[in-house]
């Protein structure tokens, strides 16, 4: 609504042109009486017509622009329009002089009355949040008793930088949250970048079961998913993504009753609504720049305050639902910006090794940007703390805080994420609110993993467990000993086995030279892993006891997997994960 009576402004000027050349070329035919029906129709097609590409072929066809079907359609609903608005201009024109109104005062107000029917639309009906499956009321009877269920999950977040894990960083949300609620010191994910560790929180599969390796990996249609299974029970389920690996083309929507990943790439964050899709030029944007600087264009994420804007405003209008909602902040994943916003931002000098050594000041100022994020991400999930507290819901609700992964910060030589299994990495935030709240202020020093979270949280609303899930639920198993973790990615390798006391893990060659091929780090001693003892005679027969426990572990893990399928990355989501960092 910012820039699309601008886009539209200048569309139209220039169809307008064209439609002066035409004139001029002919202006001796007498069959063309007034300039002004034409003029009507240029403006009125191309205020529209963008948007119509996406909604007959992405929507209501589901295919492509490429075909000659397409070009036909196209040119079929051009005309179509065409006709419409030489329709609509001589029903105008006829209404406003029945009320003596002048035709341009008369164009004047039917715009500002479309430009501000526009803006009341857009507050009554989201166009961004698309039911994907039908959603009973009456199953939701049942569960007039049963909490709702936040999973609120922080992208590339360290708990070394988070206030319930001894941080002197500023969280008090996330500390507010472990106040009222457990904290688990010891919970590892099974990956350490975010498309496998999604998969295995939402199916309670380790990355050996649902196959998912690499970037083109989905989730297999046979697994159940978290969502899937509170859907069953009666809750709404829902979703508002940011990552472009968490897609409906990988099969994560699968259960979701509405799921909403941002599309656009475009954003100012001081208009907030302002959106471009992929499809308008880049021309646009770096005109309105000029206007509203600083403008942000890349293909990053939306800002933790949008997020929480958005599951607020849908709590707004579906308060009535028992829902479960999952939120995927972006904020701390690189590139870090700065706060309060001025458009500085920087990214880690590389992934992976680095023979670089940074030097103390870049250090330092990675650090601060990434602990400003993680500040912010902080206060934007406090605006929906807020409001649930506002409204009475805040007490009832089973709310979640979890990681799909750390991030390194040349802790062992190196940068980013996915490309090593150390602590930094490895080491998961989770936090759980339960209703009522109850076992306030409790920590849980025990073993936990992310594949725990799905059965945890059915668990905790007396749901079934699948008996194909591979976790447990944290309130009610015994504790586990050991916990296993690995990385599939073409250029980095490696798996592991970790217990609260001692990590063996085996990298690949091409993780650097820095780091050595098997490494053994007594954790009770060691908890900065720094000292590897794998290549000591004292220890030897302990690593190979260990080697043989990941091997079982591994091979009953493996025993059980689904079939891994495959999907093609579309030319946006590969952009928007080369900006991220992920691809090359």
């Amino acid at each position: 609504l910012y820039y699309y009576p601008l886009l539209g402004l200048l569309v139209s000027l220039f169809c307008a042109g064209v439609v002066s050349v035409m004139f001029g070329l002919f202006a001796s035919n007498r069959e063309i009486p007034s300039r002004q029906p034409l003029y009507f129709s240029a403006a009125a097609i191309f205020l529209i017509f963008p948007i119509l590409p996406f909604l007959i072929f992405d929507k209501w066809l589901n295919t492509g622009y490429t075909s000659i079907l397409s070009i036909l359609i196209i040119f079929a609903v051009f005309t179509i329009l065409l006709t419409i608005t030489l329709a609509f201009q001589w029903a105008f024109r006829f209404f406003v002089s029945k009320i003596k109104l002048g035709w341009r005062a008369g164009g004047v107000l039917l715009s500002l009355f479309v430009y501000v029917a526009l803006i009341l639309l857009s507050m009554a009906y989201p166009l961004d949040v698309v039911d994907l499956q039908p959603y009973d009321r009456q199953d939701s009877n049942r569960l007039e008793d049963t909490a709702n269920i936040i999973l609120i999950l922080i992208d590339t977040l360290r708990p070394d930088c988070v206030s319930p894990y001894g941080c002197e960083i500023n969280t008090p949300v996330m500390q507010e949250i472990a106040d009222n609620g457990i904290t688990f010191t010891n919970s590892f994910n099974n990956v350490t970048w975010t498309k496998p560790s999604i998969a295995s929180i939402l199916t309670s599969l380790h990355p050996y079961q649902h196959g998912i390796e690499d970037y083109t990996g989905m989730i297999n249609p046979e697994s159940t998913t978290l969502a899937q299974v509170l859907s069953d029970m009666g809750y709404y389920t829902v979703t508002f993504q940011n990552n472009p690996h968490i897609n409906t083309t990988s099969n994560f929507h699968l259960g979701f009753n509405t799921f909403k990943i941002r599309a656009a790439k475009y954003y100012h964050p001081k208009l907030p609504n302002f959106r471009l899709s992929k499809r308008h030029n880049e021309t646009v944007v770096r005109f309105a720049k000029y206007f509203y600087p600083p403008i942000v264009v890349n293909y990053f994420y939306d800002s933790g305050e949008i997020l929480s804007d958005k599951a607020i405003n849908w709590i707004k209008r579906n308060g009535d639902k028992r829902f479960f909602m999952y939120l995927h902040y972006m904020d701390p994943h690189d590139p870090y910006f700065e706060h309060p916003y001025t458009g500085y931002q920087i990214g880690p000098p590389s992934y992976g090794r680095d023979p670089d050594v940074p030097s103390e000041a870049q250090l330092n100022e990675l650090w601060s940007l990434y602990r400003g994020e993680v500040e912010y991400v902080d206060m934007a999930i406090g605006k929906l703390v807020d409001h649930l507290k506002e409204n009475g819901m805040y007490d009832q609700s089973l709310i979640m805080v979890t990681s799909d992964h750390g991030e390194e910060f040349y802790d062992h030589g190196g940068w980013g994420h996915g490309t090593n299994l150390y602590d930094e990495q490895l080491r998961q935030v989770l936090l759980v609110k339960l209703p009522e709240p109850k076992m306030k202020a409790t920590v849980d020093s025990s073993l936990a993993e992310s594949i725990d979270i799905a059965p945890t949280i059915v668990g905790c609303v007396d749901g079934e467990i699948p008996a194909q899930w591979s976790g447990r639920d944290l309130f009610d198993a015994e504790p586990i000993r050991w916990t296993v973790s690995e990385i599939g990615l073409p250029k980095y390798q490696a798996e592991g086995i970790r217990s609260i006391d001692e990590k063996l893990w085996f990298n690949s060659v091409q993780n650097g030279k820095t780091i050595n091929l098997k490494e053994y780090f007594d954790i009770k001693e060691d908890p900065q892993e720094q000292n590897d003892l794998s290549e000591l005679d004292a220890y030897e027969k302990r690593v190979s006891e260990l080697e043989d426990t990941l091997s079982i572990l591994k091979t009953k893990l493996t025993s059980s997997a689904v079939e891994a399928s495959k999907i093609e990355l579309d030319e946006a989501t590969r952009e928007q994960l080369k900006a991220l960092g992920y691809i090359e």
